[in-house]
């Protein structure tokens, strides 16, 4: 609330980011994104409103709304079965509390707790240690609400699937926090080609490397490894981003357009890869196409004008001069 109260945009950035769920679990209802898949339909489900408050160039990784967030990564199935365990635990608490017949209070501080935890979901993330926490109150307000449980022996079947279970666990997401890790202390380039070289390496530190190994390298000695890792997630809007650069500052306009197109399609309100594909047609001869792809750049503008003013009026003169080669992504 008091974050709100200092900050006009962070209600209407919420309500937006609701919208972009919603708009995610139409599109995608039955598998959703994928498991911490939301930035990547993020450019494709967002409304244009949203360019009033942020760039173009920004990208949410949450929704900032749990069930919402579960919806459009998960799909409406992931989203019922979510529904459906907290049914659960409301139908056992209520049972337990209406056959209470004494104050139990540490029953009441971690239903009290359980409570605010679902309440703050609906405006929050679940971070890793958050959500630990938020399902250890659910499961303990169970529990508690189920009384005394006789002791039975766990099978040696269920130990072995929960054995199994934490490998698959560990086997997931060890090689890729290693590879984060390896990614943020890349400096030399043979260091950063081999993180952009990684299928563990994830997309937010995809367009960070690449930016480092066009710092160290020139574009058209870079462009191959950053094809490379942009070939392995055509979703992942800034490693894509970087590579068209790189393209244009190359020259290489036929990449330069066939990733800007690749751009536009998940992310059509992107208005840098707009100019850098009106750069690239225009480039190539195709003015028609680069003033249509110019077009939709200027109504993308509006919402920033002063930003894109110069960038608009360069890709007007090479278009205006029949298509000489430029650089400028805006």
């Amino acid at each position: 609330i008091l974050m709100w109260s200092q900050r006009a945009d962070a209600l209407e950035s919420r309500v937006l980011l609701w919208r972009t769920a919603l708009s995610a679990v139409g599109q995608f209802p039955v598998l959703g994104s994928g498991p911490d898949g939301f930035a990547r339909v993020f450019g494709q489900a967002r409304p244009e409103a949203f360019l009033d408050i942020r760039p173009p160039e920004y990208h949410a990784s949450a929704a900032h709304d749990v069930p919402l967030q579960i919806g459009a990564t998960l799909g409406l199935p992931g989203l019922l079965l979510w529904f459906a365990l907290i049914a659960v635990v409301v139908v056992v608490v209520v049972r337990w509390l209406r056959q209470r017949t004494q104050v139990d209070a540490l029953g009441a501080a971690l239903v009290g707790a359980a409570t605010a935890y679902l309440a703050q979901s609906l405006v929050s993330i679940d971070m890793l240690a958050l959500v630990a926490v938020g399902w250890a109150l659910l499961g303990s307000c169970l529990g508690r609400g189920q009384g005394e449980v006789p002791k039975t022996r766990i099978p040696a079947l269920a130990w072995l699937c929960s054995l199994v279970l934490g490998i698959l666990g560990a086997g997931v997401i060890l090689p890729s926090a290693w590879a984060s890790v390896r990614a943020m202390d890349a400096r030399t380039s043979d260091e950063i080609v081999t993180s952009l070289a990684s299928p563990w390496t994830p997309c937010d530190r995809l367009d960070v490397l690449a930016q480092r190994l066009l710092r160290s390298e020139e574009p058209a000695q870079a462009i191959p490894a950053l094809r490379e890792a942009a070939a392995r997630d055509p979703r992942c809007i800034g490693i894509q981003q970087v590579l068209a650069q790189a393209a244009l500052d190359a020259g290489n306009m036929p990449l330069a357009q066939d990733t800007a197109q690749g751009i536009v399609s998940v992310d059509p309100l992107n208005t840098p890869a707009w100019l850098a594909l009106a750069v690239a047609q225009a480039s190539q001869g195709d003015l028609a196409a680069a003033q249509e792809s110019l077009d939709n750049a200027e109504r993308l503008a509006a919402h920033d004008p002063k930003r894109y003013a110069d960038s608009i009026a360069s890709v007007k003169d090479l278009i205006a001069a029949g298509g000489t080669p430029t650089t400028s992504l805006g």
